[in-house]
């Protein structure tokens, strides 16, 4: 979490070696071939299909079609769409429908790292918490490590077991959420949540 500016997304980036670092160092025990990335606007190719957006990655990857079809359908199920919406084209989902396609894209290489930059900003609440909860029953599926960049205070608590804060570029700050998995809504509203929510927005002023 950060101010605009403070570098959240810069980070994701060089992380992902989209960007190169101009000091210091990033290590992290995990193949680079197998990290996936949801960015802000989705980036999905509007010219493909469902299906084929998803299976992009192994496709350039050399896998057996029919290899793809089928880890195809097995994200899309994961990810909680239709299988009728396979044939179907980025313009004709809803935003909620984009992030789950996005996801299950990033998620199609057998993911060990998923980095998500803001991937519920444009999202109402209901999809929003849909997609937080989407995000955490794959995570506690698949053991994968998961950093995730928000705005949003009280989804950084639901969602994460820290939460670090950033200004101008550096980490200021690392705060634990202890709080149970899988997290509920009515945690929403317990008072450990709501002081950890008073603490995270004292630490951004």
């Amino acid at each position: 979490m950060g101010n605009s500016g403070s570098g959240k997304t810069t980070l994701l980036r060089t992380i992902a070696k989209l960007e190169t670092a101009t000091s210091g160092t990033i290590d992290f025990n995990y193949d680079s071939d197998k990290l996936g990335y949801v960015f802000q606007n989705n980036s999905v190719f509007p010219w493909m299909t469902v299906a084929e957006n998803i299976g992009y990655a192994m496709k350039i990857r050399r896998i057996e079609k029919e290899n793809i079809d089928e880890k195809v359908k097995l994200l899309v199920d994961m990810v909680n769409l239709p299988q009728t919406h396979l044939n179907k084209y980025p313009k004709e989902l809803s935003g909620g429908e984009l992030r789950r396609l996005a996801i299950a894209s990033a998620l199609s290489k057998d993911t060990q790292l998923l980095l998500l930059d803001e991937p519920t900003s444009q999202l109402d609440d209901m999809n929003k918490w849909s997609i937080q909860d989407l995000v955490q029953r794959i995570w506690a599926s698949k053991k994968m490590a998961v950093l995730w960049v928000t705005h949003d205070i009280e989804e950084a608590i639901y969602m994460s077991n820290q939460v670090i804060i950033m200004k101008k570029g550096q980490i200021v700050e690392n705060v634990p959420v202890e709080l149970t998995y899988p997290r509920t809504n009515e945690m929403r509203v317990s008072p450990r949540f709501l002081a950890l929510k008073l603490k995270i927005s004292e630490l951004l002023c």
